[in-house]
């Protein structure tokens, strides 16, 4: 087992609801759950697997087969420093997972960067994908990506340590509120200090600087075949939450819409965390496109 923190009800039920899944030489975490056609769920960076907790068991209700896990450097997952710390190195490691986890088909919901993942799968295996859903992301297009000023000094080399010691349960509960999440009262704070536990985990979260290091200077959208994305025939849909400070959907929604070759945005009451806030109407529009793809 390559997770042995659990010591609150939340934090282990989580562990316990997933395996390890070695893929080439490297150790994931994984939660493989129902049975039917595959949702495979990717997450932003601070999310991981825990963000889709709440998600999990709504998709194994609706006869489908939840595939979630942690990316390298995130999580419960290893976090060898030879990794490719980027989006081409993880769509390739995620490549192999699906390979390993004998996955063909299946359908995706991705958030911010884990929206970004998915174009990549969408660009290289089009045939395997039955349907895409995207929760609040930035797809620049600009050589520059513009991360939230609170995420910023991750990237800053004689900051970023300092930083990490300093992204307590108690500053993430403060940015959490403000611009994380919209339903407080729903968000217990044991909950809030998992997603702390699981980015520093036992390194004190070195990977997570590699990869905001490489996202703060990636265009987002280099090496995509946009056509390809575009008319690519199958179903796609654009949920954002209407309370976003983070990716506030009046400055990056017409982009997404424009790059995914869709007209329609579904805004829900929510904010960047739009799983914490309304996991249950996002799983809702998910079906929906579904059966309607089916």
């Amino acid at each position: 087992m390559i997770f042995n923190l659990a010591d609150n009800e939340y934090f282990d039920y989580h562990c316990q609801s997933g395996f390890t899944e070695t893929v080439g030489d490297l150790n994931a975490f994984v939660i493989d759950a129902g049975e039917g056609e595959a949702v495979l769920c990717l997450p932003s960076l601070i999310g991981c697997s825990y963000y889709f907790r709440n998600l999990i068991p709504l998709i194994e209700k609706n006869n489908y087969r939840a595939v979630v896990f942690d990316l390298p450097g995130t999580g419960l997952s290893e976090r060898p420093e030879y990794f490719e710390y980027s989006l081409e190195g993880y769509t390739t490691w995620i490549l192999k997972l699906l390979d390993s986890l004998q996955i063909e088909k299946f359908h995706i919901l991705g958030h911010d960067i884990g929206a970004q993942l998915s174009l990549n799968l969408l660009n290289k295996i089009p045939e395997r994908i039955l349907s895409l859903s995207i929760l609040n992301t930035s797809l620049s297009s600009e050589s520059e990506t513009s991360l939230p000023w609170f995420i910023q000094p991750f990237t800053w080399p004689y900051v970023r340590h300092v930083y990490m010691r300093m992204f307590t349960p108690f500053l993430f509960s403060i940015l959490m509120n403000r611009y994380g999440i919209e339903n407080k009262l729903h968000f217990k704070k044991i909950e809030l200090s998992n997603y702390i536990r699981l980015l520093k985990f036992d390194n004190k979260g070195l990977e997570f600087f590699a990869m905001f290091q490489q996202l703060n200077k990636k265009n987002m959208l280099f090496g995509l075949d946009i056509n390809k994305i575009k008319s690519t025939n199958i179903s796609k849909q654009l949920i954002w939450g209407e309370s976003d400070k983070i990716l506030p959907h009046s400055k990056y929604a017409s982009k997404a819409l424009e790059t995914l070759g869709i007209e329609k945005l579904s805004l829900i009451p929510g904010k960047y965390y739009l799983l914490e806030d309304n996991f249950a109407q996002v799983a809702d529009l998910l079906f929906r496109q579904i059966n309607e793809n089916s």
